[in-house]
């Protein structure tokens, strides 16, 4: 991707997160939005191959709906920061836009729906979007809970 069309697609991209946090505002959802933070926010860090490379973190969600996936019996085998797939659901009888959480190939849960318009209109263009996943902070022992890190490349 050239610099000119990386610029256009990032600028499209907190646009489209700018967007929903706006609906957010104005009453078309009943909760908040993570939004990206500045695009100046680049960070240089190991890919999942262990390369460096420069990439933006664009958003930042709870996963959701991780007891009613395979999510349970692999909880304790999870360290945080580990790559994750965001694997694009757009025939989801319940969500158009879904994007589902998998960690090597089991499914996790999906990104709330309150916070998917961006990645499903960055993955239906073919964006190069990564992401890896932590526990979430504040979650009590014993309980699990994981946000994912949604950065482009």
């Amino acid at each position: 991707m050239n610099g000119r069309s990386r610029a256009a697609t990032i600028a499209a991209f907190c646009t489209g997160l700018i967007a929903t946090a706006g609906a957010v505002v104005s009453g078309r959802a009943a909760t908040t939005v993570t939004t990206a933070p500045s695009p100046v926010a680049q960070i240089a860090s190991p890919t999942a191959s262990g390369r460096h490379g420069a990439a933006l973190i664009v958003q930042r969600s709870r996963v959701a709906g991780l007891r009613h996936h395979a999510g349970p019996p692999v909880w304790s085998s999870i360290e945080p920061g580990s790559a994750v797939e965001l694997v694009r659901e757009a025939a989801n009888p319940h969500d158009a836009r879904a994007i589902r959480v998998d960690w090597r190939d089991i499914a996790l849960g999906y990104l709330p729906r309150r916070d998917n318009d961006a990645v499903a209109w960055a993955l239906d263009r073919g964006e190069r979007l990564s992401a890896r996943i932590y526990p979430h902070p504040g979650t009590r022992p014993g309980r699990f809970a994981f946000d994912v890190e949604i950065l482009l490349r």
